[in-house]
């Protein structure tokens, strides 16, 4: 193998890994709280992404983005919920590492009093 198929060879590699990164994560958020979610934010601490107005039995799916943050540590998710009627709840949750969401997404159930996360397989 001569040296511009090595180079050729380490770039078509290069060009796959980077292809299968993954830079986000889904959130399907569920509301069963009998209330309208005014605003919930999902946040792993640098970045968020926000919904607003969920009517009850509803459902929205989100995903967080991770291709611009500067993280490269360890970390967990966040949600913060606001109700129409000024109730909030808040929940820390899941897990990253090296600062790349695993290959998994989140399926949360808001009701009146509790957030119910859990993770699912892709």
């Amino acid at each position: 193998m001569n040296a511009k198929t090595s180079i050729n060879s380490i770039f078509i590699l290069l060009t796959i890994m980077l292809s299968s990164c993954k830079h986000g994560i889904k959130f399907k958020v569920k509301n069963r709280s009998e209330l309208l979610i005014e605003k919930a934010i999902i946040t792993n601490g640098v970045n968020d992404v926000k919904l607003k107005n969920l009517a009850n039995g509803k459902t929205k799916t989100l995903t967080l983005d991770f291709s611009n943050n500067k993280l490269t540590n360890d970390g967990s998710y966040g949600i913060k919920v606001k109700f129409s009627d000024r109730v909030n709840l808040s929940k820390k949750f899941g897990y990253f590492s090296n600062g790349l969401p695993s290959d998994s997404r989140f399926e949360i159930n808001v009701t009146k009093d509790t957030i119910i996360v859990s993770e699912k397989e892709n």
